[in-house]
């Protein structure tokens, strides 16, 4: 199996790669499943793998019609650039600019992947500004004089 091989705790959450720790192949970027390469910018594709479990309530496994194996096909489609890569679907009830958002964060170029202040930005412009500091201070009792 080339150095590949499922990691027999019951969780189907992690692989175990040969000469490696075991990991959790389905949130990792693909230069980290095949070159080792641990950057922000493959944190920022994890974010947004687990974003995607945020907006589908954890009810499916990321990649759950792939097998470990195919996860890590996957991953090479992404290294050979053959346009046959599989992307996580859209969530329902989730805005397609959140979804958009995910699928930079999955770009196959660790330089157009967005940064993490980046994304905060955009998350926040989403957000239309609401900050809950700005709730609580609505919220206190200033006795009137």
């Amino acid at each position: 199996m080339d150095g590949l091989g499922k990691y027999s705790t019951g969780s189907t959450d992690y692989y175990r790669i040969e000469g490696r720790a075991v990991l959790p192949i389905r949130w990792m970027a693909w230069e980290s499943i095949l070159l080792g390469k641990f950057t922000t910018k493959s944190d920022v594709w994890s974010f947004a793998v687990t974003l995607w479990e945020v907006l589908t309530f954890a009810h499916d496994q990321p990649y759950d019609a792939l097998t470990d194996e195919m996860v890590i096909e996957n991953a090479g489609h992404y290294y050979r650039n053959d346009k046959q890569e599989v992307y996580l679907p859209h969530p329902p009830n989730c805005p397609k600019e959140i979804y958009d958002l995910m699928c930079e964060c999955w770009n196959r170029s660790e330089s157009a992947r967005p940064t993490f202040r980046e994304i905060h930005m955009f998350l926040q412009r989403k957000n239309m500004g609401y900050n809950p500091k700005d709730e609580k201070m609505n919220q206190l009792k200033v006795p009137i004089c």
